[in-house]
């Protein structure tokens, strides 16, 4: 099979971290972390390249004409994202170094990207997103048609994110306006504590060490902006060198988890949920080999150079499970998706329309049909009994038919005049009754048991002396998670969220 054409059927069945973890341990050598002197040296070249172009722009922005400065910007832009891919990898323990020198390195990594404060991105990234990838609570997820419209986005969106709804505007700003609008809303909901999807919960102390940390980088920012006399050239600068940093971020980040279906809290799926990218050798160096996307999930303390170990020991145990895309073809396929999530496996533009299923689904639901008509909002009139029913865009057990003939059925009753002692009620209660409940259909594969994330950890050897010398922070105790009692609703009782329209 060769790379970078994939033709993986849906899993069945996830497979956990731990998993993964037994059966590759054999063939890789992630047991003694090196000093990843590399990553240190990556940190300190672009930092320099950093300060010595804003320091030449920031000198010359009066003489030099517009097209200089922004010419200025591309290398400064690329060595924005690799400072801070540096940060991500000192985050995970890269290194050998006392807990206080670590930390101001990765402050310095991440000092150009707005709003990226350390003490969140390592509450978002390393506690909430490596544990629950693609699940409701991972804040590096796409969003749902119904958070995009109670945030008065449904409309702008399309035309600002990657998607198949505007493709163009999206291949141009969107990657860097994800970016930006991720680290922005992780800092701001966080800092305000609004208890939203991006709030992180910090502590007061945690809040105003993030404040502090934000008003680090953007005081740099306004320190190479007054060098200038606040000149329009140093704006420009200033600007389309955040511009390139987060656009090559982002068609990174983009295409990591968004092509692939949502997966629920418990039943994590991580070759399921992520996508490697193939690119050259040299980019990969340049790069620290950010593209090894599941490798590093799967091993995130692992050195960068132990990655390709890992990548070719998935392609040899789990070749039907490795998604692995050229760059290019994952772009394509982003472009040609939908915005939002309409379900795990579905996506469809904030209107409802242009419904189809993820290119990479997590686990199988049959074939997909696409809705006769867009879906339609909570508030909108019931079907007469006359109309025929819509056809549903899925069937699964979470959108199968028995609730639906619940509600048109129950719906016809209640215009029956007679609707307490007539026939016609007595015989739709007979047939509510008959109506059998679905199943869960998915199948576990026997040759790989389930076994489950949280519960069954294989303790990775290589420690993380960020948060404790001895402790790994992917092997922490899990996020805290909702432990109250679900009630049970009858699937045939009016009640039944499942059966509303």
């Amino acid at each position: 099979m060769p790379l970078g054409s994939h033709p993986r059927s849906p899993v069945r069945g996830a497979l956990s971290r731990s998993h993964y973890r037994r059966v590759l341990f054999p063939d890789v050598d992630v047991a003694a972390r090196p000093r990843d002197l590399a990553v240190i040296a990556h940190l300190f070249v672009h930092l320099a390249v950093l300060v010595g172009l804003g320091l030449l722009a920031a000198s010359r922005a009066g003489e030099w004409p517009l097209w200089a400065m922004a010419l200025l910007a591309l290398p400064a832009g690329h060595s924005v994202m690799v400072a801070a891919f540096a940060a991500h990898e000192l985050s995970h323990g890269a290194g050998r170094m006392p807990r206080a020198i670590r930390a101001a390195l990765v402050q310095l990594g991440w000092t150009f990207a707005i709003f990226a404060a350390p003490t969140v991105q390592a509450r978002a990234h390393n506690q909430r997103h490596h544990k629950l990838e693609n699940t409701p609570r991972d804040p590096d997820r796409r969003l749902t048609r119904g958070e995009l419209v109670r945030a008065k986005a449904d409309r702008v969106a399309p035309w600002l994110f990657p998607s198949s709804a505007h493709p163009i505007s999206g291949a141009v700003v969107g990657f860097a306006t994800s970016v930006f609008g991720y680290h922005t809303g992780l800092f701001w909901h966080s800092v305000l504590g609004t208890g939203e999807l991006y709030d992180m919960g910090l502590s007061p102390a945690q809040r105003r060490r993030a404040i502090a940390e934000a008003l680090f980088s953007g005081g740099i920012q306004v320190a190479l902006f007054a060098l200038s006399d606040f000149s329009g050239g140093m704006a420009l600068y200033l600007a389309l060198t955040y511009y390139v940093g987060a656009s090559l971020a982002g068609a990174y980040i983009a295409t990591n988890h968004l092509l692939c279906g949502g997966a629920r809290e418990g039943e994590q799926d991580v070759l399921a949920s992520t996508v490697s990218l193939r690119v050259p050798a040299w980019v990969d160096f340049l790069h620290l080999r950010f593209s090894h996307h599941v490798e590093h999930h799967l091993f995130p303390s692992a050195s960068a150079a132990a990655l390709p170990q890992v990548r070719a020991a998935l392609l040899r145990h789990f070749p039907d499970r490795f998604i692995l895309l050229g760059w290019g073809e994952a772009l394509r396929r982003l472009l040609r998706s939908p915005l939002a999530i309409e379900d795990n496996n579905t996506l469809a533009h904030p209107d409802g329309t242009g419904a189809r299923r993820v290119d990479f689904p997590s686990y199988d639901e049959g074939e997909f049909q696409t809705p006769e008509t867009p879906p339609r909002s909570t508030t909108s009139a019931p079907p007469s009994p006359r109309t025929s029913p819509r056809t549903s865009p899925r069937t699964s057990p979470r959108t199968s038919s028995a609730p639906r003939a619940s509600t048109s059925t129950s719906t016809s009753t209640s215009t029956c005049a007679c609707a307490s002692t007539c026939a016609c009620a007595r015989a739709t209660e007979e047939a509510l009754t008959s109506i059998p409940i679905p199943t869960d259909h998915r199948s576990t594969p026997a040759q790989h048991p389930v076994t489950n994330p949280v519960t069954d950890p294989v303790t990775d050897p290589v420690t993380d002396p960020q948060t404790d010398p001895q402790t790994d922070p992917q092997t922490d105790p899990a996020p805290e998670t909702n432990t109250a009692p679900t009630p049970t609703v009858d699937p045939r009782s009016p009640l039944n969220p499942m059966t509303a329209s």
